[in-house]
């Protein structure tokens, strides 16, 4: 009898076993999925964090672009009116009056004229010449005047500030005559600076502008000369196409270099039809 209940309990054991083992499986199993299902969940959540980051970050940049653009838009607009003021203004000028007899002396700079350089008809109190290159193309023109920017009559320089002044004209006097030039026609100063030419001060103004079409686009160079002769300030004004800007502005330099004393020039009005 003991034997027999021997046998039994280790047939009851050997099948318990049994039956658990299936069950233990699928245990392991379904803990192996329910790790992998939760590793899934952990990408999906990281791939939606960065998900959302990328699209907020591309938001903020399409922002910066449409902000970028509209205030380059803006700028173009402003320099087409500002050119279409001034050609508007140019068209209501009044014609000059018929007559022969002397309208004005202009003291101009006596220096040698280069050899590409002719003269050209003045405009008000410029003195213009045309610089052509051997094929005969015109490279640019060159304007030279007498400037008198306004300032107070009271004024008095210090001494630090004179070393920043032509006479008692100080620089940033001549750089605001500048960019309102610059203004009318649609451009940007890009750099200032003073150097010695032939051993005379001379206050340099670089400047920019574009056309109707692309106005943000440099496509004239203007370089202001500025410098004091007996007394008075007088500007040479070299403007051109871009491609042009060295030779012109080595010429300009050089007829600065060789600079004499103005003498006072007397212009006749021209009948113009």
């Amino acid at each position: 009898m003991t034997m027999l209940r021997k046998i039994v309990l280790s047939l009851l054991m050997l099948f318990s076993v049994a039956a658990t083992l299936p069950l233990t499986a699928l245990v392991v199993d379904w803990s192996a999925d329910a790790a992998a299902s939760q590793e899934r969940e952990g990408k999906r959540r990281v791939s939606r964090s960065y998900r959302k980051k990328r699209r907020a970050w591309w938001r903020r940049r399409q922002a910066l672009l449409r902000k970028r653009r509209a205030a380059l838009l803006a700028r173009k607009r402003r320099l087409a009116r500002a050119r279409a003021a001034q050609l508007a203004r140019a068209r209501t000028l009044p014609r000059p009056i018929v007559s022969n007899v002397a309208m004005t002396t202009l003291p101009t700079l006596d220096f040698p004229l280069p050899v590409r350089w002719t003269s050209a008809p003045a405009v008000g109190n410029q003195m213009r010449y045309v610089v052509r290159a051997p094929s005969g193309t015109v490279m640019g023109t060159v304007a030279v005047s007498s400037v008198q920017p306004r300032m107070p009559s009271d004024l008095v320089l210090s001494l630090s500030a004179r070393r920043k002044s032509l006479g008692d004209v100080p620089f940033v006097a001549l750089r605001r005559l500048v960019i309102e030039r610059m203004i009318e026609e649609g451009g940007w100063v890009v750099n200032d600076w003073e150097q010695e030419i032939g051993g005379r001060r001379v206050y340099v103004v670089l400047a920019q502008s574009g056309n109707g079409s692309s106005p943000a686009v440099a496509k004239q160079f203007w370089n202001f000369y500025f410098v004091e002769v007996n007394g008075r300030i007088y500007s040479l004004t070299v403007n051109g196409p871009v491609e042009f800007a060295n030779p012109l502005a080595f010429e300009a330099e050089q007829a600065l270099a060789s600079l004499r004393a103005p003498a006072p020039r007397t212009l006749t009005a021209r009948t113009l039809e």
